[in-house]
């Protein structure tokens, strides 16, 4: 076994420094607003999109129409369930005032519903939280709308039924007279 005692330890040669990646120098600002005879130079904190426009340029929705919200079909459909719970609502109260002999009551919530179903549908149809909320409240039970649907109509028939019934006694007794 030989052993190597003579290493030769040269020293180490440094490469030449090399320039830094630099931009060279520009004639002018680095960005200019795009308007046409505007020359204001814009700054760039270096994250995001390049300005394009000075603040005095630069496009905003000020000069737009602000529209009404916009309804989705979704929208919609919430908005209408939650407008056939409250105006069914309303068919309760309706049933409750012809029960208790309250027709003129009965036929001003009748002849409100319309009004009613129209400026609630406006209004649920821009704000879908509130027609989910409606319709949680509201249509917990899931058979609510049948219900008071089958109500109406049994009282419909009953009154209708009670007031047949009176006449034709009331024809009876002046005829036994």
């Amino acid at each position: 076994m030989t052993m190597i005692a003579d290493i030769v330890v040269k020293p180490v040669e440094t490469p030449p420094e090399t320039p830094r990646d630099e931009a060279p120098p520009t004639d002018g600002p680095e960005f200019v607003c795009q308007e046409p005879g505007c020359t204001e130079e814009l700054t760039y904190s270096g994250r995001g999109r390049h300005p394009k426009y000075c603040d005095k340029h630069k496009p905003s929705n000020k000069g737009k129409k602000s529209s009404s919200p916009r309804a989705s079909s979704q929208n919609a459909a919430l908005a209408s369930q939650a407008t056939e719970l409250i105006v069914s609502m309303t068919d309760v109260m309706a049933i409750g005032a012809m029960l208790v002999q309250f027709h003129d009551t009965e036929e001003a919530i009748t002849d409100a519903q319309p009004d009613l179903r129209d400026r609630c549908y406006a209004a649920l149809v821009g704000n879908p939280a509130r027609a989910r909320s409606i319709i949680r409240i509201l249509g917990g039970a899931t058979d609510l709308s049948l219900v008071i649907a089958l109500m109406g109509f049994a009282v419909n028939i009953g009154s209708t039924a009670v007031n047949e019934y009176r006449g034709k006694r009331a024809a009876r007794q002046t005829e036994d007279d």
